[in-house]
């Protein structure tokens, strides 16, 4: 009797031999081609058999072509054409990678890509033959589009500002700025804006035949600042005259700066301010403003007082009881009439007149001028004017008194500052 030492395998498919005691055995063969699989058998007594069979692994060729590989997101028509040569009837079934199949066998076919956004799609076709083998093959469909993402070294600008745009990914065979201010340009990523307002900045581009933009709404705030004002009166015939200043600008205001006069301002802004002027003259006003955007602007307007006008001088400003004072003017100007007041009661319409004060205390002299539309009383420093009496008196109002007799001696006097016994 012959007892089976085991089965030996042999593929030629340049795996190893395999020895085993199984009836049943597994093999792949990893490659295609015509094989023949042969297995001995020996018994323990030596005695061996030996069959060889014929076989050929097959698979099919899922191999194709395209017309076209990458193209826009907008819309890429795509012809897939099987090139296998195989000759075994088989099945195509396609795949186009974005959920759409074509499974009607046939080794040509068409298929549009549309996406909003660039994408790599995974095209296969899988073929499978009459014995059912089966096999893949697939290729990268790209869309694509020029990515338009852009910036601006600035968005809050004062009119008259330049601002620099500038594209943050891609080069582009063409592009277009759309300023929103009804300006573009194919040119410059550069612009100014001369009015203020919320503008929509766009950006549209072509690169490798694909268009794509992009819009930014109230993307760029350009902002001006206002210092229009009005005024009340600009022309005055007389003074005192009180005169309103009104900001009309329509900007917003952070800080702004009334200038009533030569060294005279306000103390912060306002809208509406009213200043006097309290002499004739021509006077230069302005009003500055900066917005929150730190834009600055600023207006002047003129403002003309008319009137008569002069200027005294008395001496001297400090003076004793009944001493002359002196008074002269110094200028004048659209003067037709005149009147000096002393600030006593009294009057003079003498150029330069002299005037002896009767009582003292503090006056305060002013001139009164008149033209033919206008009159004014003009007031100046104080005059000063002094009473000093000198008094004294001894006790019980004694006139006789003993040699060596310490006397006390009353001072009595008014108006003095000091006192000097002699």
């Amino acid at each position: 009797d012959c007892y089976n030492e085991g089965f030996l395998w042999n593929f030629h498919d340049n795996t190893t031999r395999r020895r085993t005691f199984n009836v049943l055995y597994y093999h792949v063969f990893s490659d295609t081609g015509t094989f023949s699989p042969t297995l001995i058998v020996r018994a323990d007594n030596g005695c061996e058999d030996t069959i060889s069979k014929i076989i050929r692994v097959l698979r099919p060729d899922a191999s194709f072509i395209t017309n076209m590989d990458e193209g826009c997101t907008s819309g890429l028509t795509v012809r897939f054409t099987k090139t296998s040569t195989d000759t075994l009837p088989v099945t195509w079934e396609w795949n186009f990678g974005d959920n759409t199949f074509d499974l009607s066998s046939s080794p040509s076919v068409q298929h549009t890509y549309t996406s909003e956004l660039p994408r790599i799609y995974p095209a296969c076709l899988t073929v499978k033959d009459i014995y059912g083998c089966r096999n893949s093959s697939c290729m990268p469909i790209s869309l694509d589009e020029p990515d338009v993402s852009f910036k601006a070294d600035k968005n809050f600008i004062c009119t008259g500002e330049q601002v620099n745009f500038s594209a943050l990914y891609d080069s582009f065979d063409s592009f277009e700025w759309d300023f929103g201010d009804g300006s573009a340009s194919t040119v410059s990523h550069s612009h100014v804006y001369s009015s203020p307002g919320s503008f929509d900045v766009t950006l549209s581009a072509v690169k490798n035949g694909c268009l794509n933009s992009l819009q930014r709404t109230h993307y760029i705030q350009a902002e001006k600042a206002d210092a229009t004002y009005t005024v009340s009166d600009s022309t005055l015939d007389c003074y005192p005259a009180t005169v309103s200043f009104t900001h009309t600008g329509g900007s917003q205001v952070a800080e702004g700066i009334w200038t009533f006069a030569p060294g005279v301002q306000s103390a912060g802004y306002r809208r509406t301010y009213q200043y006097t002027y309290s002499r004739p003259g021509i006077y230069q006003t302005s009003l500055w403003v900066r917005t929150p955007n730190n834009c600055q602007a600023t207006r002047s307007k003129t403002i003309t007082v008319e009137g008569p006008y002069a200027t005294f001088e008395f001496e001297p400003s400090f003076i004793c009881y009944g001493d002359p004072v002196s008074f002269h003017i110094t200028s004048s100007e659209n003067v037709s009439e005149m009147r000096w007041l002393f600030g006593d009661g009294e009057t003079s319409t003498d150029q330069s007149p002299v005037h002896n004060y009767k009582a003292k205390g503090i006056v305060y002299p002013s001139l009164w001028v008149k033209n033919n539309t206008c009159e004014a009383t003009l007031t100046f420093d104080p005059l000063y004017i002094s009473l000093v009496t000198s008094a004294f008196d001894f006790p019980d109002s004694r006139s006789s008194f003993c040699q060596f007799e310490e006397i006390q001696i009353s001072n009595q006097s008014t108006g003095y500052q000091d006192v000097t016994w002699i």
